[in-house]
């Protein structure tokens, strides 16, 4: 079966796609700005929780090291 669809002036008429976001009548219009949005608010997310990971392992690895090196003067003075 042919697709071809014809403009009232009974001429074959051009289908094309568009994915801009000023392509009027198509629901990429909405959905792809709002995956777009959504996509930028999870890599916020994602880099702060990186940063968070990072200060919690440097905090970690100060806190080892005072414990040791307590540890050693606690030993050096006994």
């Amino acid at each position: 079966m042919d697709n071809t669809q014809f403009c009232y002036c009974r001429k074959v008429g051009k289908i094309t796609c568009s994915w801009t976001d000023s392509n009027p009548g198509r629901r990429s219009k909405v959905v792809i700005p709002g995956l777009l949005r959504s996509l930028s608010k999870h890599e916020a997310v994602i880099k702060r929780e990186k940063k968070k990971t990072i200060y919690l392992w440097l905090a970690l690895t100060l806190s080892w090291v005072m414990w040791i090196s307590g540890l050693v003067l606690f030993c050096k003075f006994k």
